[in-house]
């Protein structure tokens, strides 16, 4: 399956240029070459709190596009999930369909005795395609529609969250992800949250956490560590002026 996905192409949104198509062509790339580890999943297979088992796509290949509809920032944008439009995330979901199929033939599950309400007990690939065209949806872990990416590859923000061409504009939430995390989008979120924080602040971590692993709390460091707390407060107070 990957080594067919390598070689069919993107199947890029009509409206991708240049830039957008490479940035897609990186990011299909390193997608494909880490499903190859036995370490990433390329599915999840979930119960959804009421006793159904579900499925989910990790890290898909398909691409949807998300545009203004109006200068009024409240009316809402046109979006166009294109889900599996790739074939590759297809046929992931309809493997993962299958060995939910396997899952409940187990001897321990089928002592439960499962309901096959919505798809029909060993379901053929045909029918369980068709079902997966009618059913697909999302599991609402948006991202991606600002990516964090050079500028000449489609990237929106740049490593200091800033949108390309603006001076302190920053974007911080799931959208500056160019591939969506295969995990839940919380914990993620807040680390760049977290992240922007110190930006915006000022402060550079990697310094300050260096100097604390080694105690090299020094008249240099403290001399650092006063310049970036006056320049917090300097920068504070020519805001709120």
């Amino acid at each position: 399956m990957i080594d067919s996905a390598q070689h069919k192409g993107g199947f890029y949104p009509s409206i991708y240029e240049e830039t957008l198509c490479a940035g897609y062509d990186r990011q299909a790339a390193s997608i494909l070459g880490r499903l190859l580890s036995n370490t990433t999943p390329a599915y999840e297979c979930l119960n959804d709190n009421s006793g159904g088992l579900d499925v989910s796509l990790m890290h898909p290949l398909s691409r949807g596009t998300v545009h203004i509809t109006s200068v009024d920032p409240f009316v809402k944008p046109s979006v166009d999930p294109r889900w599996l439009v790739n074939p590759f995330d297809f046929d992931v979901m309809l493997t993962a369909m299958q060995f939910n199929q396997r899952i409940l033939d187990t001897t321990s599950l089928r002592q439960l005795m499962p309901s096959y309400q919505r798809i029909p007990a060993n379901a053929s690939r045909d029918e369980l395609a068709d079902i997966l065209r009618r059913n697909v949806g999302t599991e609402f872990h948006y991202a991606g529609t600002a990516a964090m990416m050079p500028f000449q590859l489609g990237g929106v923000v740049d490593p200091d969250l800033v949108v390309y061409g603006t001076k302190n504009l920053r974007v911080v939430d799931t959208s500056i992800f160019p591939i969506i995390p295969g995990a839940h989008l919380q914990a993620v979120a807040y680390a760049v949250a977290e992240k922007a924080a110190d930006l915006i602040r000022g402060i550079n971590v990697a310094d300050e956490q260096r100097a604390l692993d080694n105690e090299i709390v020094n008249d240099q460091y403290l001399d650092w560590l006063e310049q970036s707390i006056m320049g917090l407060e300097n920068r504070t107070e020519t805001t709120s002026t």
